[in-house]
């Protein structure tokens, strides 16, 4: 609880830092030389300014996006993203998707990684979670959810560069390959073989996302860089040693019906490419 209280502190006052500074710079007063050098208001150079501010302006019509997240595409997650801008600073976005496979991301490089910082019992014998993800199969689909706070300092929401106070849960159910007794290997699975890893990330991005396009509708692209700290938890399988009906030794995976779980930091890089309005 206290931690939650730090972080939504720090939140709070780097928004209040980032909106001070951009309220400074953009009502600055103007000098002598600004009143000096103003042209009449039937100046041509008046009139080609407005034309310029027309357009550069055109993408404020965009104060809502829906953008497709490329970069999840990596984790087997097709997932939406859905961002309202609150004036010129403050945006949020929430996301929605849907896992369609087996997470290649985490079963490449944050598998062994989470083994490293297990928050379990070491006592024992059991099956580390990059273990579960080489020797199982995608079971079923789960969802995706995402949502965070933007907070823009340069540009106008919702187009220039932004840090992103972001939240991502996730499942991926899986099934344990070794579903049914194997007598030949003395090897048993004992109670359900159904797996479901869940991720819970808290995370702090930095990102530039481009407007364009004028009229009702516009592009939008958004570009991301970012890390964060992930808890992963997971079905606790233990490995015994035991004598069959035979008088053999034979080994059992169980699935104790207790959850493991594991906390790492992770590094985040992608693309989202949408439309506004």
């Amino acid at each position: 609880m206290k931690d939650s209280f730090k972080y939504l502190l720090f939140i709070c006052l780097f928004g209040t830092h980032v909106f001070a500074q951009k309220q400074t710079t953009q009502t600055g007063d103007p000098n002598d030389l600004d009143e000096r050098f103003v042209p009449d208001k039937n100046s041509v150079l008046n009139s080609a300014n407005d034309s310029k501010n027309a357009s550069d302006k055109s993408y404020k019509n965009s104060n809502n996006a829906i953008k497709f997240n490329l970069a999840l595409l990596g984790r087997s997650t097709l997932a939406f993203e859905w961002e309202h801008a609150f004036g010129d600073i403050v945006a949020i976005q929430a996301g929605l998707g849907i896992c369609v496979g087996q997470d290649l991301m985490q079963k490449t490089f944050a598998g062994e990684i989470s083994d490293a910082f297990d928050l379990g019992s070491r006592n024992g014998n059991y099956v580390k979670l990059s273990e579960i993800f080489a020797n199982s199969a995608f079971n079923s689909p789960s969802p995706y959810l995402a949502a965070g706070l933007k907070l823009y300092f340069s540009g106008e929401a919702p187009e220039g560069s932004y840090v992103h106070f972001n939240l991502r849960y996730s499942t991926n159910n899986l099934s344990y390959a070794q579903t049914s007794q194997n007598y030949n290997n003395n090897v048993v699975f004992v109670g359900s073989p159904d797996i479901t890893i869940k991720n819970l990330g808290f995370n702090l991005i930095y990102g530039y996302q481009v407007v364009s396009g004028s009229g009702k509708y516009s592009f939008v692209n958004d570009f991301y860089a970012g890390f964060g700290i992930r808890s992963s938890t997971y079905n606790a399988l233990n490995i015994t040693q035991v004598n069959n009906a035979n008088g053999n030794y034979q080994t059992e995976y169980v699935n104790t019906g207790t959850m493991r779980s594991s906390i790492i930091p992770v590094v985040l890089l992608g693309y989202s490419l949408g439309f506004g309005w």
